[in-house]
């Protein structure tokens, strides 16, 4: 009795089946008398669903297993792996890279990373200046609220205006009870305050932005459209700031190059608004620039 009761300490019942234990030997681990061979048995007796396996060894992303490509992504040699039901297809793109685009028709398409046909250069335009004067040496005018100033010119090319530069240096003013940094505004204008201005772009920068150093500074405007060659534009600048005044700079006669010969500045009084007054022996620097296509 006592080898019975000692043998079968090294057993321990785990349930029955068909009206008899199934033992499994502590030795071997429980684990080695669980395998039944049949489906899983949840807590409440039923027996549960196998996980679902769909085969694939990389979805397609249109619901199939086709291991081709992955919907979204390139093919080669430029196009996308395409969803046609649940399987995918190549479709090239379009336009076929090589082709010619750009403004100008210049630039070709390029095929991207991701197999779509995009043009290398959308605006394959060219910068060029317009009328420009480049001389910046002498101080001539000082901008405060009171006060606004112009350069005129006529224009020699027939380009897109993207942007404008005066030459300036900002100048903080100091014992100004309560000063407002502001603004400088920008105008382009079409004509000359001789025969009439009629504004075609406004622009404003920070007035603390501007360099204490004397610099062409540019502005950027909206595009505006080819003028006729010949035909007067002018630049106009006033500020609202009252912790600063900006020195404009520019040069006379002797400047070299010289300033072309249908330019000119002025300037006038806004508080009160006065009649605008033409400098005859100085031009302000300034440079136009905007783009077209080559010749």
């Amino acid at each position: 009795m006592r080898w019975a009761a000692a043998g079968l300490g090294v057993i321990t019942a785990l349930g029955t089946a068909c009206g008899f234990p199934t033992y499994g030997y502590v030795e071997d681990g429980l684990d080695s008398a669980l395998d039944s061979g049949g489906p899983d048995t949840a807590v409440d007796g039923s027996e549960e669903a196998p996980a679902p396996f769909d085969g694939c060894a990389k979805p397609n992303g249109c619901g199939g297993c086709d291991d081709v490509g992955v919907a979204g992504t390139r093919c080669d040699p430029c196009g996308q792996w395409t969803c046609a039901g649940t399987k995918v297809t190549c479709v090239p793109a379009a336009p076929a890279p090589g082709t010619t685009c750009g403004r100008c028709s210049t630039a070709t398409y390029a095929c991207t990373v991701t197999g779509k046909s995009e043009c290398a250069v959308p605006d394959d335009r060219l910068v060029y200046e317009d009328a420009q004067f480049k001389t910046k040496t002498d101080e001539l005018w000082t901008l405060d609220p009171r006060s606004e100033v112009i350069v005129s010119f006529k224009t020699e090319r027939a380009i897109a205006y993207f942007d404008a530069s005066l030459v300036l240096r900002r100048v903080p003013l100091t014992g100004v009870p309560s000063p407002v940094s502001g603004d400088v505004t920008f105008t382009i204008y079409a004509g000359n305050p001789k025969d009439g201005l009629a504004p075609l772009a406004t622009t404003k920068m920070e007035a603390a932005s501007i360099g204490t150093t004397a610099e062409f500074r540019a502005f950027a405007f909206p595009e505006i459209s080819p003028r006729p060659l010949g035909t007067w534009l002018s630049i106009g600048i006033t500020t609202d700031s009252t912790a600063n005044t900006f020195e404009v700079y520019g040069g006379g006669a002797a400047a070299f190059p010289a300033a072309p010969t249908d330019t000119s500045w002025w300037h006038r009084g806004l508080s009160p608004t006065t009649t605008w007054a033409q400098e005859a022996t100085t031009d302000l620097a300034h440079v136009l620039r905007g783009k077209a296509c080559p010749p």
